[in-house]
This record gives structure tokens, C-alpha cells and sequence, in this order.
């Protein structure tokens, strides 16, 4: 998608990154921030979440040499679902996410994209049956998982 015909320029971008260790979480979102730079895409925000070890949920968290329970909970420190950072109780985390998603929805009303040219024509004319027939296969999916 990059080569020769640089089909991602333009395109708006939030990262969304989680993890335990905030050092890592940043260096990870300047990473992708880096990558999409690349790409000729204009990276708009990020949102970075306090995340969990899987440890704390596969059933042997306690048990397994390999888990990062003890060094996050202390030794002797037994894994559960319990333990669990909450994304939902991330009151800056949603904050954040609704309001990316405000200037996210005003950029597109205003057909802009990151370089600011009118999304039109940035869009082939031939592209755009397709593009409306993965937004429908989209919207469909999104609707069918939500009812399950």
C-alpha cells in the first residue's frame, strides 16, 4: 500500500496502545506514530491504556515460572480476574477517546484528511462502490457480533 503509490497518505490516525509498563506503552505509541509518519499519515492523537499481564487469567498465573504476577503483586500473590486493571474505570482513557473521536468526526464532516485536501479527491471514482460496500459488510458484522 505504501510503495510507488502511497495509498495511506492522508489518512487520519489515533493509536490506541495498553500495556503494564508506561515506558514501554510510550515507546510503543512514538514507534507507531514513527511508522505512520512514514506512511504520510497524520497521526491525530493517542490513546494509551493501562493494561493487564495475561498471566492474571490463564489459569496458571500463580503457578507458571514464566508469570509477571509475582514481580506486579508481590510474591506469594495468587493471579485472578479479580486483579484485573478495569479499561472501563480509565475515566482519562474514555475522556480521551471521546474526545479524538469529536475532532475524528469534525475532520471527515469536513471531508478533510490529513493533508487537508477534500477526502473526494483523494478518492478514485471506481473505488467508491467498493468502499461503500465494506462499510455495509462493516456496519453488518459490527451489528451481528453486538447481538451475540
Amino acid at each position: 500500500m505504501r510503495h510507488v503509490h502511497a495509498l495511506n497518505q492522508g489518512k487520519l490516525v489515533v493509536t490506541v496502545v495498553t500495556g503494564v509498563a508506561w515506558h514501554a506503552v510510550n515507546q510503543a505509541t512514538d514507534m507507531i506514530a514513527q511508522e505512520m509518519a512514514m506512511e504520510r499519515m497524520e497521526v491525530v492523537g493517542n490513546i494509551k491504556i493501562n493494561g493487564n499481564v495475561p498471566c492474571l487469567t490463564c489459569g496458571h498465573g500463580h503457578e507458571c515460572k514464566m508469570s509477571g504476577v509475582p514481580s506486579l503483586h508481590g510474591k506469594g500473590a495468587t493471579a485472578s480476574a479479580e486483579m484485573c486493571v478495569a479499561v472501563e474505570e480509565q475515566a482519562e482513557v474514555w475522556d480521551e477517546a471521546q474526545r479524538l473521536g469529536q475532532v475524528l468526526g469534525e475532520r471527515v464532516r469536513n471531508g478533510e484528511l490529513g493533508t487537508k485536501k477534500s477526502m473526494r479527491a483523494n478518492i478514485r471514482p471506481w473505488r467508491i462502490p467498493h468502499m461503500i460496500s465494506l462499510m455495509i459488510r462493516t456496519r453488518r458484522w459490527t451489528m451481528s457480533a453486538r447481538r451475540k
